[in-house]
């Protein structure tokens, strides 16, 4: 497969982007921040440039921030109507650790929702491809700065290990 995704990009000079060449070089920018290193394998022909890297990115948020209804982003494989489950799940590793301090606390969800056999014929390698827009960074709507929360560092029960305790049997 990675091999018949190269000869296609090959041939067609870079014009056709497979998803091994997208997905290869959004991934080496994600993991390690380096344009140089996404460039240079672009260069040997296994990716497309740091550019059309920044142009996806920058579409795919566009087509996310269109999609939003009331400030609320809703993903499109979502269907309306369709009965979903929400499944969330507090991650509490509690690492034992002297002063109580730098336990790992986190929450993970996901949605699940079944297909009825209405949905069944409908494809989603049907829709249309994202608009290229050719805008390598995100221009802001408004000029306000969204609210962040701001939360007291957490701070563990407190030991004493300068008391001596006097045991005698």
């Amino acid at each position: 497969m990675s091999l018949a995704q190269d000869l296609i990009y090959s041939v067609s000079k870079g014009y056709t982007k497979t998803p091994k060449h997208v997905a290869l070089a959004i991934y080496l920018k994600t993991q390690t921040g380096s344009s140089e290193i996404v460039k240079i394998i672009n260069k040997f022909g296994h990716s497309v440039s740091y550019d059309q890297v920044e142009e996806i990115e920058t579409s795919i948020a566009e087509q996310m921030i269109m999609n939003t209804e009331d400030d609320i982003f809703i993903p499109s494989i979502i269907r309306k109507g369709v009965f979903l489950c929400f499944c969330w799940d507090n991650n509490d590793l509690c690492e034992e650790t002297l002063s109580g301090q730098g336990t790992t606390h986190c929450t993970n969800g996901i949605v699940i929702q079944t297909r009825p056999d209405w949905c069944e014929n409908e494809d989603e390698a049907n829709q249309p491809p994202l608009q290229r827009s050719k805008n390598r960074s995100l221009k802001t709507l408004t000029e306000e700065q969204p609210v962040h929360f701001y939360s007291k560092p957490r701070v563990g029960p407190k030991t004493n290990f300068s008391k001596q305790t006097n045991n005698s049997f």
